[in-house]
């Protein structure tokens, strides 16, 4: 591959967990068993059965994920080594975070969990509605967005995904206006994502009561780059990290810079951990012409610890 500079690890967004988590890491990998046996005795609660029998509720969706997607990137790492850098789309940014070493895995897992039971007992706080625009400029999306709520508390962009692509998130009438006057000028398709809303200012109060468990839970300097959705920038420090991640749930997510970003580090190979194309498929809208991979498998899991060695062998060649 030209150019090639190492990879970079992706994390999914908690949806994708209704896709299946994968039981053969379970059944084939002995650190990938213990990991779980020992979040199981931890948390009190069978992590088993929650990620593999399809028996969690959502507020444990995210915790099997990051369990999961945490189990999956030790075996990964140890074969070909740790990546220039990690990323996460929406809540899979806490998994980034924790990959990168900016917060110890369990304390991750613990913060998560108290997070999510702020959003379940407060979910009529976030009742609205979210869309993706598809073939609509941004600046034009923005602009509707304003002429309906100019101030943008009820209906303004909730993910700057690409130029042509974006979700909108707010109440429903409100959303519901932008998106007639977008099909009404040149959008293809408007597709519902979700009638509750993240990223947005409509989630102010679930940011403020989340704030005594960011500040109660230890973040730490990183060793390799992490990238926020927040900035779509990349870190090391503690206390930016933080402050990225506390952030993210009222502010727009600014897919389209991390993307631009990631480019310009060199890095070609995106890795995506979990079920689902989340990740690869909203960059592949900015940069179709990197390597995505993806591991949901033990035998995904050898293509890419395969492909790895063999472009990392050709570079030693050509050296």
């Amino acid at each position: 591959m030209e150019n090639w500079n190492g990879y970079g690890i992706g994390f999914p967004p908690r949806e994708v967990v209704q896709k299946g988590l994968n039981i053969e890491f379970y059944e084939q990998f002995d650190s990938f068993r213990k990991l779980y046996e020992e979040a199981s005795y931890l948390f009190k609660f069978d992590f088993y059965k929650a990620s593999f029998k399809r028996a969690q509720v959502i507020e444990q969706q995210m915790l099997c994920l990051l369990l999961y997607c945490h189990g999956i990137t030790k075996i990964l790492t140890e074969q070909i080594g740790l990546p220039k850098f990690t990323l996460g789309y929406s809540q899979g940014e806490f998994a980034a975070i924790t990959e990168s070493s900016g917060m110890d895995f369990f304390v991750t897992m613990d913060l998560v969990y108290r997070l999510e039971k702020i959003i379940m007992q407060n979910q009529e706080k976030l009742t609205g509605k979210m869309c993706r625009v598809v073939d609509f400029s941004y600046e034009r999306l923005q602009e509707l967005c304003k002429r309906v709520d100019p101030v943008g508390n009820e209906v303004s962009i909730a993910i700057h995904i690409s130029d042509r692509q974006n979700i909108i998130a707010g109440k429903q009438d409100k959303v519901d206006s932008v998106c007639n006057m977008a099909k009404q000028e040149s959008a293809h398709f408007i597709i519902p994502t979700g009638d509750s809303v993240y990223h947005c200012l409509m989630c102010s109060d679930i940011q403020k009561m989340a704030k005594h468990e960011f500040d109660s839970h230890k973040f730490q300097n990183s060793d390799i780059d992490v990238f926020s959705c927040f900035t779509g920038e990349s870190t090391r420090l503690a206390d930016i990290i933080k402050r990225n991640i506390s952030n993210q749930i009222v502010n727009m997510i600014q897919w389209k810079r991390l993307c631009d970003n990631v480019y310009k580090t060199g890095v070609r190979h995106i890795v995506e951990i979990g079920a689902g194309t989340t990740v690869s498929g909203n960059m592949r809208l900015n940069y179709p012409q990197l390597k995505y991979s993806w591991i949901n498998s033990p035998g995904d899991l050898e293509e890419v610890v395969k492909t790895y060695k063999a472009i990392t062998e050709n570079k030693k060649k050509e050296i």
